[in-house]
């Protein structure tokens, strides 16, 4: 399968595989990628990675950089 290099495309398939029970890391990886291009559904994913692991402090940290 070819790479779509698009934010929307990155943050989307990390909601599916959210969706799916997959992996984490991976999941991760493409929320981080979607957010560092400027897409802010990527910071949501992140924070909802974050929630699941029960890591309040992380999220916090996650919230503050989408702000900036």
């Amino acid at each position: 399968m070819k790479k779509v290099n698009s934010p929307k495309y990155d943050c989307l398939m990390g909601w599916i595989d959210l969706a799916q029970g997959k992996d984490q890391r991976s999941t991760q990886q493409l929320f981080e990628s979607a957010s560092s291009k400027g897409y802010p559904d990527g910071y949501v994913g992140r924070s909802r990675i974050l929630q699941a692991r029960h890591a309040a402090g992380e999220m916090k940290a996650v919230t503050k950089v989408s702000w900036n």
